[in-house]
């Protein structure tokens, strides 16, 4: 377990869990930067497996989550996802019927809350791109990087897991913003895949038409899918501002030494 500057009791809960867990457990000390890709890579190098699992802390794999990614990747996949159950946007349903067509496939993420990969093919990669320190998207970004680099990728209907949703208005709307920023990063890290999308003509003309959308149909703003599109619309507009005055900087991966 990678623990980011955790400050709840995370990990006196997980501590207790290691003198008895089934597999040995150990806490790594991840705080040297924020961020769930530090977090992430920072397990990925302390681990000794061939394989590896990642899911998030507050949601909750099913019965034989573990085997069946095993099950997946020794067919000779790279990364592998499966379904979770009350997301949003998912490659394929429980039975493993394609939802999305293939076209998309470089702009749907394999996410990190329900996902396996090769060890050996991740660190070829770099892992995940340190400078998405904040919510959102790291795994959209590694995903286009796998699929680009030309990793098979799967999907494995037996490993599922239930996607536990932000309820707090105030952290989903501070997720959503962050969201909305880590998106433009990933548009600037990968033009191939969307062309003219870190815009700011594009990005102020979208959040005004949801502002106007917004005040010609004041009902829709009880409707948490338009307030979600309208967080994550001006995320944008503030992502390409920063990026204007700023700059991106370059990607932040694991080093070639340290890939081991």
């Amino acid at each position: 377990m990678a623990s980011n500057n955790s400050t709840d009791q995370t990990l006196e809960c997980v501590s207790g869990f290691i003198p008895t867990f089934p597999v040995p457990l150990r806490i790594v000390e991840a705080n040297e930067k924020p961020g769930a890709a530090y977090a992430r890579n920072a397990g990925v190098l302390a681990a000794g497996g061939e394989v590896i699992a990642f899911c998030d802390a507050d949601d909750e794999v099913v019965d034989g989550w573990v085997q069946a990614a095993w099950d997946a990747l020794i067919t000779g996949l790279d990364v592998v996802t499966g379904y979770v159950h009350g997301y949003a946007s998912q490659i394929a349903g429980p039975d493993g019927t394609e939802i999305l067509r293939e076209s998309h496939a470089l702009r749907v993420p394999v996410p990190t809350c329900n996902c396996a990969v090769v060890r050996e093919a991740f660190l070829r990669l770099g892992g995940f791109d340190e400078s998405f320190n904040r919510y959102g998207h790291e795994d959209s970004e590694f995903s286009i990087r796998a699929r680009l680099a030309g990793l098979r990728i799967g999907f494995y209907p037996p490993m599922q897991l239930r996607f536990s949703a932000t309820e707090d208005l105030m952290t989903l709307s501070r997720k959503l913003f962050h969201s909305g920023q880590a998106e433009v990063r990933m548009w600037v890290r990968h033009p191939e895949v969307f062309p003219n999308q870190n815009d700011l003509k594009s990005v102020t003309d979208r959040f005004g038409q949801w502002v106007i959308k917004s005040v010609r149909r004041p009902l829709l703003m009880k409707e948490r899918k338009h307030v979600r599109q309208g967080l994550t619309s001006f995320g944008n507009v503030v992502g390409v501002l920063k990026g204007k005055r700023k700059g991106w900087g370059n990607p932040e991966l694991i080093p070639p030494a340290n890939r081991k």
